[in-house]
């Protein structure tokens, strides 16, 4: 028997209920075509006003009594919900699955990842809906929308971030009795949901986290879209399609499948150029000895007082010879080889190595270069990714600008999705695809693991080699011992007495008029502001000096000095005062090109504090410049208060490097004051005793880069970390004495230790940045998209210090001054052009981030944790088959028999009558010609449908083109490429583009028979292998095989488990117990929901020698496909009180 359009029907399954048991196995119920609420119920108001997810199962079945073969069959929504709140999924099933196996599935979209480079701070208890965070500065930051997994010991849970908040924090830590700091970025994250349970967190460590003891830090992963699932659905074509075309556009390729609402997310002051970390040599190669201290089990540590330069470190350890790799990891070079993993920390300089067998506790040896790890202004570029560009494989040319090794970022978007790619050091590019750097040519070459979307970019990060000029201060340096003290008051000149004693001898040195120090050792009196500066010949043997002086009479005034650089000011101390007594102190700000790199956090500007001072001869002197001049009897003078200084810049644009050269002059920064003596004798004697200062030398040149300084002196090894000197650190702990301070800005060394210190220090290594790297261009995504429009505001500051700033328009352009560029609010990629190049580490931006927020999983029936973060899944994805229909009709009233009804196109797939009362007209009443595309109405026609139910007039005639292509390309703008040209032209908006589930051929039939010894009820073989030794009874498969239909076969394991040497019981897997036989009739089981056997299996078929317990075990397959529709009601008022959506089986026969 044929099969025939009435014999495709789709059974209910067992039950059509959104508990965890609904779906099931299949029922002989048919869901009957039109029938209000035949699967899904009304929805409520409640559904309406906070979402809802229904999920239904159905089968697709061949009703007919044999095995005659449904090809190419397959299943699609072919029309949605006219509602637009309201969207309908399909995905595959199984013969038995149950909706809490699908809702698991369908939550396991994510899975998990790889480190987010992140550690909780503080334990988080359960109950929280917020999370606090740590990382390092150079970490990306989170993202608002995306999804993280909490993972310890016993629990784990998936947590979604609706809202990200971040500062920097420097953080205190103890190692060995000494505390040191660290600068880390604090990340407040407000989850969607509560968390289930508590999570241990500690606080930052160089190692990364330090915790209670007895206790274990939850890790923090990101997560990835498992692909696992495929969805399927239908959408309206968005543009019309022509003859030929092999492109067509629908609206989305995306449907709901979780309803979600969007907040609104403010960021404010963001960082438009992430801090990239990069490494520069600090100082020539040096050879040091350690010592490896135990950490626990075959862990070994050791700290170098020096971080080391990518690459540079070699390694003797235990009679072997380790080279670093670049990334961290040192490899075996020669020598015994007994440690499983050696590793170099470039943030601490610290070693960590876990030996094969026992451990490690003594001595090594380690040459490296020392170097200091610098957050630096970074180069971005981009590509842009269209549709006829788009490609897994992608090349960039930076010879004009190689990137620093450690420093490159490519980011690309494929599905909507950010993906991201990180040289580690190596020139290997690890994250989602692979790629290459080669630090000398400065070729990339990247491989993205998907199809990154048209209408993006492909976005290039790095810090190049040419950005920083580094200035080494290498070698020795004999700085004395320098002592400054300030007193409270003013001196007369030439009063001013130093006593000290060391060793019982009595050392002093005595000022003369013009404020020099002589005697013990030399120096230098500021008579008018108490200002003493010497260096004595001895030291004071217990730290104390006696000061003997004669305090003088000052006076003071205000300065008005005016704003405007390279301007004279004036001024009038208003009567006589004494020589070379008079002070003018005032504060200026410079541009500070180097600020971004100073430990003191100095921003783009640093203050300096200036001192005037005459010279007797009516000078005014700046240092050693004379800037003005005053007149010491009337007390009035003038002078040029601005110096003007220049620094080199460059900046990298349309891959080519620029120099210049800018000139500036200082800024004023607050109001100045002046102080003089008065002429005359001084008034009061004083003598007091103050304790001997620290030591103060400078190194020469500002703009010190944290991290880098190391000097020896007397055999002592001093180092400074942000900006505290330490003397002699330990190998085996990093912890030394803290002996001073270090002013990194102005360049100067303060000991508070003095002992054993000589002041001839030899500086192994020391760096400072004398020319920075400036940009002209930048690109940058925002951190989730989308943005609100027009709700973008992007500054920064130029090479001159001047402020750039520019917002965007509603049309997505950047307007303002100095800059121009765009606003992508769909992906949230910016682009900007500076009119004048800028310190990339100086852009910020303001934006609105509209974060899809899930809604709750108890409500809507499903936990959107897992899910996308906007709650949609793609319905069309690469070798789909897709189908666009479109169907037209025009009323034709009541035609006379004979009449011929013209589509008006050929080809067509369907074409039939409808009544005014939805039933159609039974095909045996007309003739069709779907080539032509015409139905002939026969002779007497009689309005009935198939069922001889009447058809009311006027009637409808209807016709349906069809176009079937499989996609070979899906893009997220909507566009599909087919495999095949299109035939007719589609209109856009009445067409609708359906994805296919795929059955391939259906039908029933049998296999995986066998037999065995024994039958375990216990533990029963459902395997489709037998088990057990051989037995001499066997059914004959090859003359009796077993007997199915497309109709009575179901998807089932049977097994026949005799109960004596004649009888046996049916047993199937999910049935239980079916029915009994004996070995001299057919057995043929019935479907209740069919009334058809099962199968038959023939009673001649059976061997003799059949004993108690042995098996017949064999399978059947069923024509059936389970299918599950998912319904999604988002949030909103409904539009059509009586809707619908229509899905379609197909398939061909003979």
């Amino acid at each position: 028997m044929p099969i025939t359009a009435k014999d495709i029907v789709i059974y209910e399954s067992a039950r059509l209920t959104d508990e965890d048991n609904g779906g099931g196995l299949p029922t002989g119920k048919k869901v009957v075509d039109g029938q209000v609420n035949n699967l899904f119920p009304d929805t409520s108001r409640l559904d309406r006003t906070q979402g809802r997810v229904n999920i239904r199962k159905v089968f697709c079945g061949v009703a007919v009594d044999t095995q005659e073969v449904y090809q190419g069959s397959h299943f699609m929504v072919s029309k949605d919900a006219a509602d637009s709140h309201v969207n309908m999924i399909a995905f595959p099933g199984t013969a038995t699955d149950q909706r809490r196996e699908v809702k698991n599935a369908i939550e396991s979209y994510l899975v998990p990842g790889y480190s987010a480079r992140m550690y909780l701070l503080g334990d988080q208890y359960k109950g929280q809906r917020m999370i606090l965070t740590f990382q390092e500065l150079s970490s990306p930051e989170p993202e608002p929308g995306t999804t993280i997994l909490l993972r310890s010991d016993t629990f784990e849970q998936y947590v979604k971030i609706a809202e990200y908040e971040s500062h920097e924090q420097t953080f205190t830590y103890e190692r060995n009795g000494s505390f040191q700091t660290l600068q880390r970025r604090v990340c407040t994250l407000k989850l969607s949901s509560h968390l289930q349970a508590t999570f241990v967190g500690g606080t930052p460590s160089p190692a990364g986290v330090d915790v209670a003891a007895n206790k274990t830090a939850a890790d923090v992963l990101t997560t990835t879209v498992a692909d696992a699932a495929r969805y399927y659905g239908v959408a309206a074509l968005a543009r019309r399609a022509m003859p030929g075309d092999l492109q067509v556009r629908v609206n989305s390729v995306y449907k709901p499948i979780v309803p979600s609402a969007y907040s609104e997310n403010l960021l404010t002051d963001r960082a438009a150029a992430a801090d990239l970390a990069i490494m520069q040599p600090a100082g020539p190669a040096i050879s040091r000895p350690l010592q490896f201290a135990l950490v626990a089990g075959s862990q070994s540590r050791s700290y170098l007082e020096r971080v080391p330069q990518r690459g540079s470190l070699l390694l003797s350890l235990d009679g072997g010879t380790f080279k670093c790799d670049g990334t961290g990891a040192l490899r075996h070079q020669s020598g015994n080889n007994n440690f499983s993993r050696v590793e170099v920390n470039f943030e601490t300089g610290q070693i960590d190595a876990w030996r094969n067998a026992g451990n490690f506790t003594g001595s090594a040896n380690a040459t490296y270069t020392p170097a200091v790890r610098i957050l630096g202004n970074l180069i971005s570029v981009s590509k842009a990714v269209t549709a006829a560009t788009r490609t897994f494989n992608w090349t960039f040319d930076f010879s004009a600008a190689v990137p620093m090794p450690g420093s490159l970022r490519v980011a690309y978007r494929a599905l909507g999705k950010w993906q991201q790619l990180d040289d580690m050091g190596s020139g290997q590019l690890v994250g989602q695809g692979a790629g290459t750097i080669n630090f000398v040519t400065g070729s990339l070459a990247i491989t993205t693991a998907a199809l990154p979307d048209a209408d993006s970019e492909i976005i290039v990060q790095f810090q190049p080699s040419q950005a920083l000029e580094v200035e080494l201060l290498i070698g020795t340096k004999a700085v004395g011992k320098n002592q400054r003290l300030e007193l409270p008051d003013g001196i007369l000149p030439g009063s001013l007495r130093i006593t000290w004693v060391n060793g019982g001898t009595n050392y002093a040195l005595n000022s003369d008029s013009q404020g020099m120090l002589t005697g013990s050792g030399s120096g230098v009196v500021r008579d008018v502001d108490g200002l003493i500066e010497f260096t004595p010949s001895v030291m004071p043997g217990d730290g104390l000096y006696q000061m003997s002086y004669t305090k003088d009479i000052r006076l003071m005034g205000e300065a008005v000095i005016p704003g405007a650089g390279n301007q004279s000011a004036s001024g009038s101390v208003g009567k006589a005062f004494k020589p070379r007594s008079f002070l003018l102190r005032y504060a200026v700000r410079r541009f500070n090109y180097a600020g971004r790199y100073n430990a003191q956090g100095a921003g783009h500007y640093t203050t300096d504090n200036v001192n005037i001072r005459d010279d007797g001869a009516g000078n005014l002197k700046r240092g050693n410049e004379n800037v003005g001049v005053i007149d010491y009897q009337t007390g009035v003078f003038s002078f040029t208060w601005s110096q003007g200084y220049s620094y080199k810049y460059e900046y990298y644009v349309g891959q080519t490097w620029t120099t210049g050269t800018v000139n500036l002059f200082e800024e004023m920064v607050g109001p100045g004051s002046w102080q003089a003596l008065e002429t005359g004798p001084g008034s009061t004697p004083i003598s007091k005793q103050v304790n001997a200062p620290e030591l103060d030398f400078s190194l020469g040149k500002p703009n010190i880069l944290t991290g880098s300084l190391w000097f020896i002196d007397n055999g002592n090894h001093y180092i400074e970390r942000d900006g505290i000197l330490w003397k002699n650190p330990d190998s085996r702990t990093g912890a030394g004495s803290r002996v001073g301070r270090v002013d990194l800005g102005a360049g100067r060394v303060i000991v508070s230790d003095m002992n054993d210190f000589t002041g001839n220090i030899n500086l192994l290594a020391c760096a400072r940045v004398i020319t920075a790297g400036f940009a002209a261009e930048l690109t940058f995504r925002t951190p989730g998209s989308p943005l609100k429009q027009a709700n973008f505001q992007l500054a920064a500051v130029a090479y001159d210090g001047t402020l750039i700033n520019a917002s965007a328009n509603a049309q997505g352009e950047l307007v303002g001054n100095g800059v121009t560029g765009s606003v992508n609010t769909n992906t949230g990629v910016v682009k900007a052009t500076f009119n004048k190049p800028i310190m990339a580490s100086s852009a910020r931006y303001n934006t609105v981030l509209l974060t899809a927020l899930p809604l709750d999983a108890t409500r809507i029936g499903l936990d959107p944790v897992r899910l996308p973060a906007d709650g949609k899944v793609p319905i069309y994805q690469d070798g789909d088959v897709l189908v666009l229909s479109h169907t037209a009709s025009q009323v034709v009233g009541s035609p006379a028999g004979g009449a011929v009804l013209d589509a008006g196109r050929d080809y067509v797939a369907d074409l039939y009558l409808v009544g005014a009362n939805g039933k159609r007209l039974a095909p045996s009443q007309y003739i069709e010609d779907r080539d032509g595309g015409t139905l002939t109405l026969k002779a007497g026609y009689s309005l009935v449908d198939e069922a001889g139910t009447t058809v009311t007039a006027p009637l409808t005639f209807v016709n349906r083109i069809e176009h079937m292509s499989l996609v070979q390309d899906v893009q997220i703008s909507g566009d599909l490429t087919l495999a095949i040209p299109l035939v007719h032209e589609y209109p856009a908006g009445e067409t609708m583009v359906s994805s296919c589930l795929q059955f391939g051929d259906r039908f029933a039939s049998w296999g995986s028979n066998f037999v065995q010894q024994s039958w375990n009820s216990a533990s029963p073989n459902w395997q489709d292998e037998p088990s057990g030794g051989a037995i001499s009874a066997n059914y004959n498969w090859a003359d009796h095989p077993v007997q199915v239909t497309n109709r009575g076969a179901v998807d089932e394991k049977w097994a026949l488990v005799f109960t004596s040497t004649t009888t046996y019981n049916l047993l199937s897997q999910t049935r239980g117990l079916i029915a009994s036989g004996n070995l001299t009739t057919d057995l043929a089981p019935l479907n209740p929901n069919t009334g058809t056997p099962y199968f038959v299996l023939e009673a001649a078929g059976f061997s003799s020698g059949w004993a108690t317990g042995n098996v017949v075990r064999f399978n059947t397959s069923s024509a059936l496909a389970p299918v599950w529709l998912l319904r999604c009601v988002s949030v909103g008022r409904a539009t059509h009180p009586d809707d619908r959506f229509e899905v379609t089986q197909r398939g061909d026969a003979d």
